[in-house]
């Protein structure tokens, strides 16, 4: 079996020779999530700037399951002619665009220094270890996809940080929603939601495409000060958070234990948020300290 780098040299070529002549192939490497390297294959039409990403890292996985670099190379290509990419439009993004529809989404701010060389990033308030990023939604190809803005499109725009910061919670406040978790348990498999008994509440995102990550609670102080009660916050990963009245522990000891084995043997990488728990009382958020945590972590270091 090759290895991830001989695959990816393998599925260039083979793609090189399988793709119609009017289309191009370019490889290079993405930053994504906490910093973790994925080789983006870019392929585009011919008289457009608009073309479908496609990540070798996951074609690999195919690999391994036992589909030949043919099969493979061969399905990416009927995708890309079946994609009506010369019809697919990008939104200008003008001023008056990103203002109405930037929004926050939410990462762990040391785990991603290369990721957000060249992208502006806000602390989160009480949470200071998750940085808040601003995200547009577009569509391409069909497809709902995210992007993230960059210093170089905020300053062209003439957009200063305090204006970008103003609108993406707004607009974060208008996406973010707080339901119980059994419901979204329950909608999942189409049953009702008394079959699910369960005290925790977690962030959706109302407007999310497919397989897009949620917008960030932290960037959206106004839900939680909605809220009655206080609760403690529970970064599940960088998709959404769990939310627990506080009134129904004594003791956040399970809540540490809890986060930080799910992280370790539970969580993707790309996927991890915060080994912390957060309070919010009366919608202000501070971090909860836990000495155990942090003995647990260089133990296993």
């Amino acid at each position: 079996m090759m290895s991830r780098e001989e695959f990816t040299d393998a599925i260039s070529a083979e793609l090189q020779d399988q793709l119609p002549s009017d289309y191009m192939l370019q490889t290079k490497e993405v930053i994504k999530a906490n910093d973790r390297p994925y080789t983006a294959l870019s392929i585009t039409k011919e008289g457009t700037n608009i073309g479908v990403v496609i990540y070798a890292e996951n074609l690999y996985a195919e690999y391994e399951g036992g589909r030949s670099v043919e099969e493979i190379a061969s399905t990416v290509v009927k995708r890309v002619q079946d994609e009506p990419i010369q019809d697919s439009a990008v939104p200008a993004f003008d001023r008056e665009f990103v203002l109405d529809h930037v929004y926050f989404r939410m990462a762990n701010a040391s785990m991603n220094q290369r990721r957000f060389e060249n992208v502006p990033t806000f602390p989160a308030q009480g949470a200071e270890d998750i940085a808040l990023y601003p995200c547009v939604d577009v569509q391409v190809c069909g497809r709902s996809g995210v992007t993230t803005l960059n210093k170089d499109q905020i300053a062209g725009l003439d957009i200063t940080l305090d204006e970008l910061h103003s609108a993406a919670q707004r607009n974060t406040e208008r996406r973010v929603e707080i339901v119980p978790l059994s419901e979204v348990l329950a909608g999942l498999i189409g049953a009702e939601a008394e079959m699910f008994d369960s005290p925790f509440f977690v962030t959706v995102d109302k407007e999310a495409g497919a397989g897009a990550a949620g917008a960030s609670l932290f960037g959206a102080p106004g839900v939680l000060k909605q809220m009655e009660g206080d609760y403690y916050i529970i970064p599940s990963s960088v998709h959404e958070v769990l939310l627990l009245p506080k009134d129904i522990l004594d003791s956040t000891d399970y809540l540490h234990e809890m986060v930080h084995d799910v992280n370790s043997n539970v969580l993707e990488p790309e996927d991890f948020l915060s080994d912390h728990v957060y309070e919010s009382n009366g919608g202000e958020v501070r971090t909860v300290g836990y000495e155990k945590t942090a003995e647990k972590r260089m133990e296993l270091g």
